[in-house]
């Protein structure tokens, strides 16, 4: 299988959840990180290979949550379930709240999940049968290497980006995190698709 990245647990779910999430981590110069993510087995490992084309038709019609200071939201498959998620225009700057995510009924608005996720909400991807929703979000430090001191001195700071998987187990409110093992610099990242039930050969 190659290398497993252990993740970060937040709680334990009662329900296993199935499938296997693709996301992409794209640097500036136009270079992408595939990783894929099986919650059932409890690991994140990168993809060898290229972005498949398919993946963009395997992904939920439902867009995802991100920009949370516009208050967006995003209905399950089903129209069970809505997620949502409130916020400041940039999150992840110093100083400022982290993103707060809501998961709720959409009949009786009861609340199943809630709870501030580290920074930026940047995406957000249903399973297909709706019971399990994946958030993907980013946090951004600024680097303590010398190499970079005249960069920070001159007002433009070296920034790299850290990514979080979230999953969470809808009917439980269960929440898993998986850290993705890369550190960007102007990055950008994407859920491409929830695959359930299969797993993806090119894991390195």
């Amino acid at each position: 299988m190659g290398d497993i990245y252990g993740q970060e647990q937040k709680s334990n779910s009662t329900k296993i959840v199935d499938g296997e999430i693709v996301l992409d981590i794209v640097q500036s110069d136009e270079r992408h990180n595939v990783f894929l993510v099986r919650p059932t087995e409890g690991n994140i490992t990168r993809f060898a290979g290229s972005v498949k084309p398919e993946w963009s038709q395997i992904r939920s019609s439902t867009p995802g949550i991100r920009s949370c200071d516009s208050k967006p939201t995003s209905i399950s498959p089903d129209q069970r379930f809505a997620a949502e998620c409130l916020g400041t225009v940039a999150p992840t700057n110093v100083g400022s709240k982290p993103d707060h995510f809501i998961l709720r009924e959409t009949g009786s608005k009861r609340i199943l999940y809630q709870g501030d996720l580290p920074d930026a909400i940047i995406d957000s991807l249903w399973s297909r049968d709706s019971q399990a929703i994946a958030v993907l979000t980013m946090t951004v430090h600024v680097s303590l290497n010398p190499r970079y001191w005249f960069y920070a001195l001159s007002g433009h700071p070296m920034q790299y980006e850290t990514y979080f998987l979230h999953v969470i187990d809808v009917p439980a409110g269960n929440l898993t995190t998986f850290k993705v093992p890369l550190e960007a610099s102007v990055s950008a990242g994407y859920l491409l698709a929830w695959q359930e039930g299969e797993k993806t050969s090119g894991q390195k």
